[in-house]
């Protein structure tokens, strides 16, 4: 088959395949997360109690999240006006608002091994822990949130909307620096910590480089 009729089938593809094809790209790299997040040197991985379970699942939300940020992130970055195509745009919204249950999550069966010894130390982990990468993370959580919220369910204006969404860059900042200094699997899976660390890195550049060095790509992929 001759390159353009390759070209020719991509402009006929369905909005359906389009989107299913927009969605390997985040389930690829989260799949390569949880492989090697599988060869993390961690007792819960042998001991199935709740603390190590709850431990377990706090750190895999924490990955998927930030991995489907970095893909929400990018796909915006990439694409001006990606609002305007729906095979861009749903995948956007969705991964977005799945980004959002998942870091929230995190820090909720974070909190479980805590609460489970004791409730002041269940409270002091989530009140009164005033550590600087923990307080890094509370930060992104809380601003998430009400980004999240003025997003979802308070009617702007498209610019407005658009002004909205460059906060989630400070916000994303603030999780890969959270990520990067507290004391998790990534600390102890050096193969792990560069791929997350990678993923994350790679997308502040990506947006500097649109921001600063060049105009956003104006227009769609290929397959529109």
């Amino acid at each position: 088959m001759d390159i353009a009729v390759c070209r020719q089938t991509k402009k006929n593809m369905p909005s359906q395949q389009k989107t299913i094809l927009i969605w390997t790209i985040p389930i690829l790299l989260i799949i390569i997360s949880m492989v090697l997040w599988a060869f993390t040197k961690d007792s819960y991985l042998k001991n199935y109690n709740l603390n190590n379970i709850s431990h377990a699942i706090a750190n895999i939300l924490g990955l998927i999240g930030i991995t489907l940020l970095c893909f929400n992130i990018a796909l915006s970055t990439l694409f001006k006006g990606f609002e305007n195509f729906s095979y861009l745009y749903k995948p956007h919204h969705l991964s977005g608002k799945i980004a959002f249950i998942f870091i929230i999550l995190h820090p909720m069966f974070q909190s479980v091994r805590f609460f489970n010894r004791s409730i002041n130390q269940g409270l002091n982990f989530v009140f009164f822990n005033f550590k600087i990468p923990l307080l890094l993370g509370k930060s992104a959580l809380f601003g998430m949130i009400i980004l999240m919220l003025f997003t979802l369910y308070v009617k702007t204006p498209i610019n407005i909307w658009k002004l909205i969404h460059k906060w989630f860059i400070l916000i994303f900042i603030l999780a890969v620096a959270h990520m990067t200094f507290m004391d998790s699997d990534l600390t102890e899976n050096i193969y792990l910590k560069i791929y997350m660390l990678s993923l994350s890195y790679l997308t502040l550049l990506l947006v500097f480089y649109k921001n600063v060095l060049k105009e956003g790509i104006s227009k769609p992929p290929i397959i529109k």
